[in-house]
Protein backbone atom coordinates (compact mmCIF):
# COMPACT_ATOMS: atom_id res chain seq x y z
CA UNK A 1 0.00 0.00 0.00
CA UNK A 2 3.03 2.36 0.72
CA UNK A 3 4.59 1.73 -2.35
CA UNK A 4 1.56 2.13 -4.48
CA UNK A 5 1.49 5.69 -2.33
CA UNK A 6 4.99 6.36 -3.16
CA UNK A 7 4.61 5.46 -7.00
CA UNK A 8 1.64 7.99 -7.35
CA UNK A 9 3.74 10.69 -5.28
CA UNK A 10 6.69 10.58 -7.70
CA UNK A 11 4.66 10.72 -10.82
CA UNK A 12 2.90 14.00 -9.61
CA UNK A 13 6.06 15.62 -8.67
CA UNK A 14 7.40 14.35 -12.43
CA UNK A 15 3.88 15.94 -14.07
CA UNK A 16 4.38 19.26 -12.15
CA UNK A 17 8.05 19.89 -13.32
CA UNK A 18 7.34 18.07 -16.86
CA UNK A 19 4.31 19.69 -18.04
CA UNK A 20 5.17 23.36 -18.31
CA UNK A 21 8.38 22.44 -20.00
CA UNK A 22 6.73 20.41 -22.73
CA UNK A 23 4.28 23.26 -23.25
CA UNK A 24 7.15 25.82 -23.82
CA UNK A 25 8.92 23.50 -25.97
CA UNK A 26 5.65 22.94 -27.64
CA UNK A 27 5.33 26.67 -28.08
CA UNK A 28 8.65 27.37 -29.70
CA UNK A 29 8.14 24.95 -32.24
CA UNK A 30 5.00 26.43 -33.09
CA UNK A 31 6.87 29.77 -33.41
CA UNK A 32 9.79 28.12 -35.22
CA UNK A 33 7.44 26.39 -37.59
CA UNK A 34 5.39 29.48 -38.06
CA UNK A 35 8.56 31.55 -38.72
CA UNK A 36 10.12 28.53 -41.26
CA UNK A 37 6.61 29.29 -43.31
CA UNK A 38 5.46 32.63 -43.40
CA UNK A 39 7.26 36.37 -44.83
CA UNK A 40 7.08 38.87 -42.32
CA UNK A 41 5.55 42.46 -43.70
CA UNK A 42 5.92 46.02 -41.87
CA UNK A 43 3.89 48.75 -43.00
CA UNK A 44 4.53 52.39 -42.28
CA UNK A 45 3.51 55.54 -43.79
CA UNK A 46 4.26 59.63 -43.57
CA UNK A 47 0.49 59.93 -41.98
CA UNK A 48 0.23 57.48 -39.21
CA UNK A 49 -3.28 55.54 -38.71
CA UNK A 50 -3.78 54.56 -42.21
CA UNK A 51 -5.89 51.18 -42.93
CA UNK A 52 -3.99 48.91 -44.33
CA UNK A 53 -5.48 46.44 -46.73
CA UNK A 54 -4.05 43.37 -48.21
CA UNK A 55 -6.09 41.70 -51.07
CA UNK A 56 -8.90 43.71 -50.15
CA UNK A 57 -8.99 42.44 -46.72
CA UNK A 58 -8.45 44.96 -43.69
CA UNK A 59 -5.28 43.86 -41.59
CA UNK A 60 -4.12 46.77 -39.40
CA UNK A 61 -3.10 50.66 -39.18
CA UNK A 62 -0.48 51.71 -39.78
CA UNK A 63 2.57 51.54 -38.55
CA UNK A 64 1.61 47.89 -38.90
CA UNK A 65 4.77 45.94 -37.27
CA UNK A 66 5.67 42.60 -38.96
CA UNK A 67 2.80 40.59 -39.77
CA UNK A 68 3.07 36.89 -40.78
CA UNK A 69 1.86 36.37 -43.99
CA UNK A 70 2.05 33.27 -46.61
CA UNK A 71 4.32 33.77 -49.82
CA UNK A 72 2.55 35.25 -52.82
CA UNK A 73 2.14 38.41 -54.76
CA UNK A 74 -0.05 40.84 -52.38
CA UNK A 75 -2.20 44.18 -53.47
CA UNK A 76 -0.95 46.37 -51.24
CA UNK A 77 -3.08 49.27 -50.38
CA UNK A 78 -3.20 51.84 -47.67
CA UNK A 79 -6.54 54.01 -47.30
CA UNK A 80 -6.80 57.77 -45.03
CA UNK A 81 -10.64 57.35 -44.81
CA UNK A 82 -10.96 60.93 -45.86
CA UNK A 83 -14.78 60.91 -45.92
CA UNK A 84 -16.34 63.20 -48.26
CA UNK A 85 -12.86 64.54 -50.12
CA UNK A 86 -13.07 63.62 -53.40
CA UNK A 87 -9.48 64.70 -53.84
CA UNK A 88 -7.94 62.15 -51.56
CA UNK A 89 -6.66 58.98 -53.00
CA UNK A 90 -5.53 55.83 -51.59
CA UNK A 91 -2.29 54.40 -52.07
CA UNK A 92 -1.37 51.28 -53.42
CA UNK A 93 1.36 48.70 -54.25
CA UNK A 94 1.93 45.05 -55.28
CA UNK A 95 4.72 43.24 -53.07
CA UNK A 96 5.69 39.95 -53.77
CA UNK A 97 6.79 37.98 -51.10
CA UNK A 98 8.46 34.86 -49.97
CA UNK A 99 9.15 32.01 -47.01
CA UNK A 100 11.46 33.46 -45.02
CA UNK A 101 11.76 37.31 -45.81
CA UNK A 102 11.31 40.27 -44.09
CA UNK A 103 9.93 43.10 -45.95
CA UNK A 104 9.34 47.28 -44.81
CA UNK A 105 7.14 49.20 -46.56
CA UNK A 106 7.33 53.24 -46.55
CA UNK A 107 4.36 55.05 -48.32
CA UNK A 108 5.04 58.59 -48.49
CA UNK A 109 1.30 59.61 -48.75
CA UNK A 110 0.76 62.45 -51.04
CA UNK A 111 -1.85 65.87 -49.91
CA UNK A 112 -4.43 67.36 -52.78
CA UNK A 113 -4.59 71.14 -52.99
CA UNK A 114 -7.74 72.37 -55.31
CA UNK A 115 -5.93 76.33 -56.66
CA UNK A 116 -8.60 78.40 -58.20
CA UNK A 117 -8.29 81.87 -58.95
CA UNK A 118 -10.73 84.36 -60.10
CA UNK A 119 -10.27 85.15 -62.79
CA UNK A 120 -9.17 81.32 -64.14
CA UNK A 121 -6.39 80.57 -66.09
CA UNK A 122 -3.54 81.90 -63.74
CA UNK A 123 -0.34 80.04 -64.22
CA UNK A 124 0.44 77.54 -61.11
CA UNK A 125 4.52 77.94 -60.28
CA UNK A 126 6.15 75.84 -57.74
CA UNK A 127 9.87 76.31 -56.98
CA UNK A 128 10.00 78.30 -60.37
CA UNK A 129 8.36 75.93 -62.43
CA UNK A 130 5.21 75.87 -64.45
CA UNK A 131 2.84 73.04 -63.05
CA UNK A 132 -0.46 74.20 -64.83
CA UNK A 133 -3.35 76.77 -64.39
CA UNK A 134 -6.66 77.40 -62.61
CA UNK A 135 -8.35 75.62 -61.60
CA UNK A 136 -6.05 73.12 -60.92
CA UNK A 137 -5.39 70.04 -58.27
CA UNK A 138 -2.06 70.12 -57.26
CA UNK A 139 -0.45 66.85 -55.09
CA UNK A 140 2.28 67.41 -52.57
CA UNK A 141 4.46 65.58 -49.89
CA UNK A 142 1.54 65.35 -46.98
CA UNK A 143 4.35 66.82 -44.67
CA UNK A 144 5.37 69.20 -46.72
CA UNK A 145 4.73 73.14 -46.27
CA UNK A 146 5.89 75.23 -49.28
CA UNK A 147 4.42 78.35 -51.26
CA UNK A 148 2.86 78.67 -54.83
CA UNK A 149 2.44 81.80 -57.26
CA UNK A 150 -0.44 82.26 -59.30
CA UNK A 151 0.83 84.11 -62.34
CA UNK A 152 -2.13 85.95 -65.25
CA UNK A 153 -1.21 88.62 -67.88
CA UNK A 154 -2.38 91.83 -66.69
CA UNK A 155 -2.70 90.84 -62.72
CA UNK A 156 0.01 91.10 -59.72
CA UNK A 157 1.75 87.60 -58.70
CA UNK A 158 -0.58 86.15 -56.00
CA UNK A 159 1.31 83.49 -53.25
CA UNK A 160 -0.42 81.11 -51.84
CA UNK A 161 1.21 79.12 -48.68
CA UNK A 162 0.50 74.53 -49.14
CA UNK A 163 0.33 73.47 -45.89
CA UNK A 164 -0.21 70.08 -44.16
CA UNK A 165 -2.74 71.36 -41.37
CA UNK A 166 -3.84 74.31 -43.71
CA UNK A 167 -7.02 73.96 -45.86
CA UNK A 168 -7.19 71.88 -49.16
CA UNK A 169 -9.40 74.43 -51.28
CA UNK A 170 -7.45 77.30 -51.79
CA UNK A 171 -9.05 80.14 -53.91
CA UNK A 172 -8.13 83.92 -54.69
CA UNK A 173 -9.15 86.71 -56.25
CA UNK A 174 -6.24 88.50 -58.47
CA UNK A 175 -5.36 91.58 -57.79
CA UNK A 176 -5.58 94.02 -61.38
CA UNK A 177 -2.24 95.44 -62.32
CA UNK A 178 -2.48 98.91 -63.11
CA UNK A 179 0.62 99.76 -65.12
CA UNK A 180 0.29 96.21 -66.95
CA UNK A 181 -3.03 97.38 -67.65
CA UNK A 182 -2.04 100.71 -69.00
CA UNK A 183 0.74 99.27 -71.23
CA UNK A 184 -1.64 96.24 -72.98
CA UNK A 185 -4.35 98.71 -73.84
CA UNK A 186 -1.52 101.13 -75.74
CA UNK A 187 -0.09 97.81 -77.10
CA UNK A 188 -3.42 96.94 -78.30
CA UNK A 189 -4.26 100.13 -79.75
CA UNK A 190 -1.00 100.16 -81.83
CA UNK A 191 -1.88 96.89 -83.05
CA UNK A 192 -5.22 97.85 -84.20
CA UNK A 193 -3.69 101.04 -86.24
CA UNK A 194 -1.23 98.81 -87.77
CA UNK A 195 -3.85 96.09 -88.86
CA UNK A 196 -5.71 98.85 -90.58
CA UNK A 197 -2.41 100.44 -91.93
CA UNK A 198 -1.72 97.01 -93.21
CA UNK A 199 -5.26 96.90 -94.62
CA UNK A 200 -5.85 99.84 -96.35
CA UNK A 201 -1.92 99.14 -98.20
CA UNK A 202 -3.70 95.34 -99.28
CA UNK A 203 -6.79 97.41 -100.70
CA UNK A 204 -4.17 99.75 -102.39
CA UNK A 205 -2.64 96.62 -104.31
CA UNK A 206 -5.80 94.71 -104.93
CA UNK A 207 -6.87 97.44 -106.77
CA UNK A 208 -3.64 98.16 -108.79
CA UNK A 209 -3.38 94.09 -109.17
CA UNK A 210 -7.23 95.04 -110.81
CA UNK A 211 -5.89 97.76 -112.95
CA UNK A 212 -2.83 96.02 -114.12
CA UNK A 213 -4.51 93.15 -115.17
CA UNK A 214 -7.17 94.75 -117.27
CA UNK A 215 -4.72 96.98 -118.64
CA UNK A 216 -2.51 93.74 -119.88
CA UNK A 217 -5.67 92.23 -121.12
CA UNK A 218 -6.14 95.16 -123.36
CA UNK A 219 -2.68 95.35 -124.84
CA UNK A 220 -2.91 91.48 -125.00
CA UNK A 221 -5.95 92.42 -127.17
CA UNK A 222 -3.88 95.04 -129.52
CA UNK A 223 -1.07 93.12 -129.93
CA UNK A 224 -3.11 90.20 -131.32
CA UNK A 225 -5.43 92.44 -133.33
CA UNK A 226 -2.19 93.76 -135.26
CA UNK A 227 -0.89 90.77 -135.45
CA UNK A 228 -3.79 89.35 -137.29
CA UNK A 229 -3.82 92.43 -139.53
CA UNK A 230 -0.16 91.58 -140.32
CA UNK A 231 -1.21 87.75 -141.26
CA UNK A 232 -3.82 89.19 -143.66
CA UNK A 233 -2.57 92.41 -145.42
CA UNK A 234 -0.98 92.56 -148.58
CA UNK A 235 1.18 95.61 -148.61
CA UNK A 236 4.51 94.98 -147.39
CA UNK A 237 4.64 98.33 -145.74
CA UNK A 238 1.15 97.60 -144.00
CA UNK A 239 2.74 94.56 -142.63
CA UNK A 240 5.91 95.76 -141.58
CA UNK A 241 4.07 98.30 -139.37
CA UNK A 242 1.37 96.13 -138.22
CA UNK A 243 3.90 93.62 -136.67
CA UNK A 244 6.13 96.50 -135.72
CA UNK A 245 2.87 97.63 -133.80
CA UNK A 246 2.31 93.82 -132.62
CA UNK A 247 5.80 93.06 -131.04
CA UNK A 248 5.33 96.95 -129.38
CA UNK A 249 1.78 95.92 -127.75
CA UNK A 250 3.24 92.84 -126.84
CA UNK A 251 6.23 93.87 -124.57
CA UNK A 252 3.31 96.45 -123.21
CA UNK A 253 1.99 93.40 -122.56
CA UNK A 254 4.84 91.85 -120.85
CA UNK A 255 5.29 94.89 -118.42
CA UNK A 256 1.61 95.02 -117.53
CA UNK A 257 1.79 91.29 -116.42
CA UNK A 258 4.78 91.82 -114.58
CA UNK A 259 3.28 94.94 -112.63
CA UNK A 260 -0.05 92.69 -112.32
CA UNK A 261 1.96 89.20 -110.36
CA UNK A 262 3.80 91.91 -107.99
CA UNK A 263 1.00 94.04 -107.12
CA UNK A 264 -1.23 90.67 -106.44
CA UNK A 265 2.00 89.74 -104.51
CA UNK A 266 1.60 92.81 -102.32
CA UNK A 267 -1.99 92.76 -101.58
CA UNK A 268 -1.96 89.24 -100.70
CA UNK A 269 0.97 90.15 -98.34
CA UNK A 270 -0.42 92.95 -96.49
CA UNK A 271 -3.97 91.70 -96.10
CA UNK A 272 -2.17 88.37 -94.15
CA UNK A 273 -0.53 91.54 -92.07
CA UNK A 274 -3.51 93.03 -91.34
CA UNK A 275 -4.84 89.40 -90.21
CA UNK A 276 -2.04 88.82 -87.68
Amino acid sequence: MKQKICIKIVVAVLAFFLCPTLALYGQVATADSVAADSAWLAVDSSTPGCDVYLNGKLVGKTPLHFLAVDSGRYELLLSRNAQNNWMMTNWKRSVELTYGDSIQVFAQLERPYLIKSQPFGAEVYLDGRLRGTTPFILELSDTMTTQVTLVLEGYRPTNLICQPDGPQYLETVLEEDPVFASQKQQILQEATLHKARHGRRALIFTGLSLATGIAAMTLKNTADDAYNQYLQSGNPQEREAFFNRAEKYDRYTSVAMGAFQVNLVMSLYFFYKSQK
